[in-house]
């Protein structure tokens, strides 16, 4: 995986990528949202959106769930780790979100590097016909109004016969962008190696000199392009790689501890791990053990 694909990996790029885009890009979006009614976005590659279709909002239903329910780190965590396996799998993603909405996610390449995705949702599909219970209970026992069923209706339905011609159709839609180099991305690669590096050592400590020495660079060069690349600096992105590491092994891996997580990732002292994650994330890792995003 390129440097690209950890800049989406471990959401580590704060700084703003600029990108170059083909008049057909916003054409084809435009298009896709007009057929559809369904909300497609081209996402960063650590996520904030890019280009919109047809400048659509987000649907009345998710501000709902995000504003007056409390969704939105639910949400921002599910869309770190579809990235995240969007971005392993080099392939289209389909998940249904923590509010019964069917969402995609596909990847975007420059070359050989992963620079953003592409995103559509949120719609209804198959089964979900009506606001899942358990989102309708919680809405009904702190607001008492029938707001949120109705905003739910709102969103656009696809049949469940009619749910794979449309995500083939997405896919085929990314490919030709990507097959036409319709997207890319201004950015230097000086520090390919180095994150490359960083993310196949993630289970272990890994100095700055022994940066320096990869990329024939003196350690104050290596620390200088950090912060300025990502406005951070070499162990600050070291840790944050660490405990997104450390998330999508807790979610990912049934029955795994906290323990465990923090052994997984070199750290001896899984107290020290807990406090580092939850400063890091805003919740604890034990948030996160065997829940599934």
């Amino acid at each position: 995986m390129d440097i690209s694909a950890d800049i989406a990996y471990y959401s580590t790029v704060k700084k703003t990528i600029e990108y170059v885009f083909h008049p057909d890009v916003q054409k084809i979006l435009d298009h896709f949202c007009g057929l559809f009614g369904i909300r497609i976005i081209f996402h960063a590659a650590a996520g904030g959106e890019v280009r919109v279709g047809q400048a659509k909002p987000s649907c009345r239903y998710c501000e709902l769930l995000l504003d007056k329910l409390g969704y939105k780190e639910t949400c921002n965590a599910l869309n770190r780790v579809k990235r995240a396996e969007a971005a392993e799998a080099g392939d289209l993603v389909a998940y249904e979100c923590h509010g019964g909405m069917t969402e995609a996610m596909m990847p975007v390449h420059s070359g050989d590097c992963l620079i953003g995705f592409v995103m559509v949702g949120q719609f209804r599909s198959g089964r979900h016909k009506a606001c899942p219970a358990r989102v309708k209970a919680a809405w009904r026992a702190r607001h008492g109004t029938a707001e949120l069923e109705s905003a739910f209706q709102e969103t656009p339905y696809i049949p469940a016969d009619k749910l794979d011609h449309l995500l083939n159709m997405f896919r085929f839609l990314v490919a030709y962008i990507v097959a036409q180099q319709l997207v890319q991305a201004r950015t230097g690669n000086r520090l390919a190696p180095v994150l490359a590096y960083l993310r196949e050592h993630v289970d272990r400590p890994v100095s700055l000199g022994e940066l320096a020495a990869l990329c024939r660079r003196s350690p104050t060069t290596i620390s200088h392009l950090f912060k300025a690349s990502f406005g951070r600096g070499f162990k600050q992105i070291q840790i944050e790689m660490k405990m997104d590491r450390a998330e999508r092994h807790l979610r990912s891996a049934p029955g795994m501890t906290v323990r465990e997580a923090a052994f997984k990732l070199g750290y001896r002292d899984p107290f020290y791990f807990s406090r580092l994650f939850k400063k890091h994330k805003g919740y604890p890792p034990s948030a996160c053990v065997g829940k599934k995003a």
